[in-house]
């Protein structure tokens, strides 16, 4: 039984090791809004638990918007984004950049860059053939056109480099790129159509610009990924037919808890965000050209029994796609990994860091070190 003493979402469930060892989860989730003074306050009304990845059409057709919130342990802090990119000043623009900073003890900085729509246009010596046609006798190159202005880009997977191809000489072999299947600019010498314009991905890390039509790029975006896209696909573990005939359903040996979190790389603080940390984005709020969200200085804590453990914050969600900081969704969600089986109740009550309390709670375990304690001695996690 669990017992609340603040109003959140909350639930426990069971999940494995590779080895087949079991342990608890208890999640927790808390929502804000921004109140009158701009400081994050507790939404009168408390945001459920996402009980499954939810896109913002169809999963794996479109970007996702808002990840499951029930996975079994996250090792990092999600920063998960859903937000437009705007132009500074409002005026239309080619060509911007975007960035997310995390101020604390664990500092994150990650940038886009981001273009209005533009396209590669192929060019022929002799005029462009009539049907489809890869690259051949005739074909002198692709041109990548200039930017439209626009006041705005969608900081979504479908402005990323990437996207999918059909083989011609076989249309129903769909090739994908798998870090980003849905994207644009993947362009093939034999696959893709040399004889119409290809979008070119809006969305660039500083560090790659788009200049080669042909070359394969790491597609940068600050949407969540999806569970069956690289990389977060093989930390997953590999599933081959030695899995199959000795492991399933198992997880695989060489399971990362990684695989759960769903933030791109760019966007996971390396450990956990505590409380109070300021989130600044910069591009990313219309009419903001930089905002500053600081969290809340709290914490969750979970009482098993007499034994008070801090919980992890695992996932930090801002939803400010809207212009109306009243209108942002702001949630974070705390994770603890548990026995399997307790014979006590569960309460959770958030605390100011800074008070006594907050500071003499036990820090969480990991999966592994609560499946350890039990083998050694069955009293000796976090009881």
């Amino acid at each position: 039984m669990i017992t609340k003493y603040v109003d959140c979402a909350s639930l426990s469930f069971q999940a494995t090791l590779p080895d087949q060892s079991s342990y608890g989860v208890l999640v927790a989730k808390r929502a804000y809004q921004i109140g009158r003074d701009g400081i994050p306050e507790p939404r009168p009304e408390q945001e459920l638990l996402v009980f499954g990845d939810q896109a913002y059409g169809e999963i794996n057709e479109t970007s996702l918007l808002y990840p499951s919130d029930v996975v079994p342990y996250k090792p990092r802090t999600d920063i998960v984004l859903a937000a437009n990119s705007h132009a500074p000043g409002g005026a239309p623009q080619r060509r911007w950049s975007c960035a997310v900073t995390v101020h604390g003890p664990r500092p994150l900085h990650s940038v886009l860059v981001v273009h209005g729509p533009r396209q590669w246009l192929p060019r022929w010596r002799m005029g462009t053939p009539e049907g489809f046609s890869p690259r051949g006798t005739g074909f002198t190159g692709w041109q990548l056109s200039e930017a439209e202005p626009v006041t705005q880009v969608p900081v979504r997977w479908e402005r990323a480099w990437g996207g999918q191809n059909t083989d011609p000489a076989d249309p129903e072999r769909i090739v994908v790129q798998e870090g980003n299947p849905i994207g644009c600019g993947w362009i093939d010498p034999e696959m893709t159509d040399h004889t119409q314009p290809v979008p070119a991905p809006q969305l660039e890390g500083p560090d790659a610009p788009l200049n080669d039509p042909y070359q394969i790029h790491e597609p940068a975006c600050f949407a969540p990924v999806m569970p069956a896209w690289l990389p977060r696909r093989t930390r997953g573990g590999t599933f081959d037919q030695a899995w199959m005939d000795a492991q399933r359903p198992w997880w695989p040996a060489d399971y990362q808890f990684r695989y759960h979190n769903a933030a791109p790389d760019g966007l996971q603080v390396d450990g956990y965000l505590e409380g109070g940390e300021t989130i600044q984005v910069f591009n990313l709020v219309e009419g903001m050209p930089e905002c500053g969200i600081t969290l809340p200085a709290t914490g969750m804590i979970a009482h098993l029994g007499t034994m008070a453990v801090r919980m992890n914050m695992d996932t930090v969600l801002l939803d400010i796609r809207s212009p109306y900081p009243e209108d942002w969704l702001i949630t974070t969600t705390w994770r603890l990994v548990t026995p399997p089986v307790m014979d006590y109740d569960i309460t959770l009550d958030e605390l100011d860091l800074a008070s006594s309390r907050y500071q003499a709670a036990r820090r969480a375990m990991t999966p592994e070190q609560v499946a350890m304690a039990l083998r050694l001695d069955k009293e000796s996690a976090y009881v």
